[in-house]
C-alpha cells in the first residue's frame, strides 16, 4: 500500500491512499418487473434525481390520493419516512444513499396497495468526521476540489453555517440532535458510532461505492479499520488531518 505525506506548514495531511479503480455506472432499481404489486390499476414510478438524495415520485392510476400515504423503509427494515400529503408527482429526500422501498399505503385502514423497490446510487464520496478548526478547513477545501456528495459530522456543530454548504454535501445520519452545537461528549459517544453504521450499511447497499474517508490523526481509528474491514483497497482512501506536524 502506498503513504504519502504532505506537510502545509504549520498543518500537515498524513494520507493512507489505495488506488483508484474504473467508476460504475449510476444506476436505478425502479422497473415494473420489480415490483410487488397489489392493485393492477395503480402505476408507481420512482427516479433517482442525478446522484443526490432526492427522488421523483409518480402515482397514476385507479386511486384517492388524499387517503393515501407513503411510507420509506431502508434495507434493515426501518422506517425513515413517511408521507402523508401525497400528489400525482413529488419530490422526496432521503437521509443517505443506499437501497430503499416505497410503500404505498391507504390511510385509513393501512392496507398496501403496493411496494417498489429502489436505489440511490452514487459512485463516491467523502465522509468527514471531525474535530478541532484545521481539520475542517483543509477537509473543505479538500472536498470543494470534486464534484462528489460529502457527509458530515463536526464536533464543533458551529464552524459551519450549514444553510450555505454545497447541496451534496449533507449531515451524517444518526447523528446528535443538536449538531449545530458544540457537544464533544456526544461527538464521540454518539456520532461515532452512527458514522461506523452509516459505513456499514452503505457499502452493504452499494458494495461498489468508492469512499474517502477524512479523520483527526488522534481520533479513535475504528473506522479505519472498518474501511479495511467492508472495502477492498480499490475502493476507499483514508486521510488523516492534524493541527501539527
Amino acid at each position: 500500500m502506498k503513504i504519502t505525506k504532505l506537510l502545509l506548514l504549520p498543518l500537515a495531511i498524513i494520507s493512507l491512499v489505495s488506488c483508484d479503480n474504473q467508476q460504475p455506472t449510476t444506476s436505478l432499481s425502479s422497473s415494473s418487473s420489480s415490483n410487488q404489486d397489489f392493485n393492477q390499476n395503480i402505476n408507481l414510478t420512482i427516479e433517482q434525481i442525478d446522484e443526490s438524495l432526492k427522488i421523483d415520485v409518480s402515482l397514476t392510476g385507479t386511486i384517492n390520493l388524499s387517503n393515501t400515504k407513503y411510507e420509506i423503509y431502508n434495507s434493515n427494515n426501518e422506517l425513515i419516512s413517511s408521507v402523508d400529503n401525497v400528489l400525482e408527482d413529488m419530490e422526496i429526500e432521503l437521509p443517505r444513499h443506499g437501497k430503499f422501498t416505497l410503500v404505498v399505503k391507504n390511510k385509513t385502514d393501512n392496507t398496501t396497495y403496493l411496494k417498489n423497490n429502489f436505489t440511490l446510487d452514487v459512485a463516491e464520496i467523502n465522509i468527514g468526521y471531525l474535530r478541532a478548526t484545521a481539520p475542517v478547513s483543509i477537509f473543505s477545501y479538500l472536498a470543494l476540489q470534486k464534484d462528489i456528495p460529502s457527509y458530515i459530522v463536526l464536533d464543533r456543530g458551529s464552524t459551519y453555517k450549514w444553510d450555505y454548504l454545497p447541496s451534496n454535501w449533507h449531515l451524517v445520519p444518526g447523528i446528535r440532535e443538536n449538531y449545530q452545537n458544540n457537544d464533544f461528549d456526544s461527538f464521540h459517544n454518539n456520532d461515532l458510532p452512527a458514522t461506523r453504521t452509516f459505513i456499514r450499511d452503505l457499502v452493504t447497499d452499494l458494495p461498489d461505492v468508492k469512499v474517502n474517508l477524512y479523520t483527526c490523526d488522534a481520533d479513535e481509528t475504528d473506522m479505519v479499520v472498518d474501511m479495511f474491514k467492508y472495502f477492498s483497497e480499490d475502493n476507499f482512501t483514508v486521510n488523516f488531518l492534524t493541527d501539527g506536524i
